[in-house]
Order: C-alpha cells, then sequence, then structure tokens
C-alpha cells in the first residue's frame, strides 16, 4: 500500500465519501470479494469509526495486471449488522505501446545541396496516453532535425513527425533512430523501445569540358 500511494498517480484513484447518516456511532470495514490478495485493487483505510453525522473518504486505487476489463466488488461490512452494503468496481488494463511506421526512412539518392524530408507516425491504438522519445541523431545535426522529438500520443490518436535531411555532402549516410516509451506518470519508466533505421546517398553533377587545340 505505502508503495503504491507513494508513487502518487491521481489517474488511478477515485475517492468515496462514506457518511454516517445514522445517530450511533458506526465501525466499518473494507474489503474485497475476490482480490484478498490486493493484486489488482487496492484501499485506504481498510477500517473506519464514524461518530454520528460524520463523513470520511475512501481512497481505491487500481493496478491492472493483465489486460482487458476487470471488474470486482467492494464489501462495507458495518459492525452488528448483517447486510453489508456493496459497490461495484471496475478497471481496463492496458498495454503501454505504439506503432510506428515505416520502420525504415530511405532519401535515396539525393543531388548535393538539395532538401528532402520524410515522415514517421506515431499510432496509439490504446485508451491511455503514452510518453515518446526520439534519440540517436547526435554528430549529425547538420544533416538532419525533426520537426519535434518528444511529445504525448493521446489515447485513440496519432501524430506525424517529420525528418528532414540536407545534403551537404557526397556519400552514403546509415544511421538508426531510437524510440522510447513510456507511461505519462512513468511508474514504470520505458517500457517499449523500437529502432528506425535511416539511410541516404549524397551525388553531385560534374561536367568536364575537353576543348582540343585548334590551329588556324
Amino acid at each position: 500500500m505505502v508503495m503504491y500511494k507513494a508513487q502518487n498517480c491521481p489517474c488511478n484513484q477515485e475517492n468515496i465519501t462514506i457518511f454516517n447518516s445514522s445517530p450511533m456511532e458506526l465501525e466499518v470495514e473494507f474489503s474485497f470479494e475476490n482480490d484478498g490478495e490486493a493484486e489488482t485493487f487496492l484501499l485506504d483505510p481498510p477500517y473506519m469509526v464514524l461518530s454520528p453525522k460524520e463523513k470520511q473518504e475512501l481512497t481505491i486505487w487500481a493496478y491492472p495486471t493483465s489486460v482487458g476489463f476487470l471488474e470486482d466488488k467492494l464489501i462495507c461490512s458495518i459492525k452488528k449488522n448483517p447486510e453489508p452494503v456493496v459497490f461495484s468496481v471496475c478497471c481496463y488494463g492496458e498495454h503501454v505501446k505504439l506503432d510506428i511506421s515505416p520502420r525504415k526512412l530511405s532519401f535515396d539518392k539525393l543531388l548535393l545541396h538539395k532538401i528532402d524530408s520524410r515522415t514517421l507516425v506515431l499510432r496509439n491504438d490504446t485508451l491511455l496516453p503514452m510518453v515518446w522519445h526520439l534519440s540517436g541523431l547526435d554528430g549529425l545535426v547538420e544533416h538532419f532535425s525533426l520537426s519535434q522529438d518528444k511529445g504525448i500520443v493521446d489515447p485513440r490518436s496519432e501524430i506525424e513527425v517529420t525528418l528532414i535531411f540536407k545534403a551537404e555532402k557526397i556519400g552514403s549516410i546509415e544511421k538508426t533512430l531510437r524510440l522510447e516509451v513510456s507511461d505519462t506518470e512513468n511508474i514504470l519508466g520505458v517500457v517499449q523501445t523500437e529502432n528506425v533505421e535511416i539511410s541516404a546517398e549524397v551525388y553531385d553533377v560534374s561536367l568536364t569540358i575537353d576543348m582540343p587545340e585548334v590551329s588556324i
């Protein structure tokens, strides 16, 4: 419980107000119908003593351990009351993953001093926002630039990242971009890494004219 609370993840929690509307003091104990080991759902406090007309907040955290819809029932057992109060709780587990396309960016043959661009599409098909960061252009900043190298992709959406190449030097270039993905609260750190291969070939056109000697 302490470990999860220390991570301060408000998007993973809900607060329920427990109010004693009776004229007597109440003792209430909270538990889950199925998740007795607190693998997915956690709560705090597990026990309350409420004076008449007093209210306290019960906090419930959800940390799904598998993908998909998960549900349970919160059991509120009131001392000397044979009928507990029951609430349904649920959450949806998702993997943190972005789809990236294409995995190879080729600039083919480009004439010296020309500028060209290619587009990467980062797509988020999940219900969670995701943080991304692109790296790997160190030492090649005079040749390549990105429209942006980090950001957030909202749920069920996609963004486009443009890679711009300036043909400043004759020859071939091969480089690898590295994509790192994490959740917005950085609970798990980097959970996905992908490589994007970049290739370019720069050439120049030169013309040599040999003039024969002409005697008149």
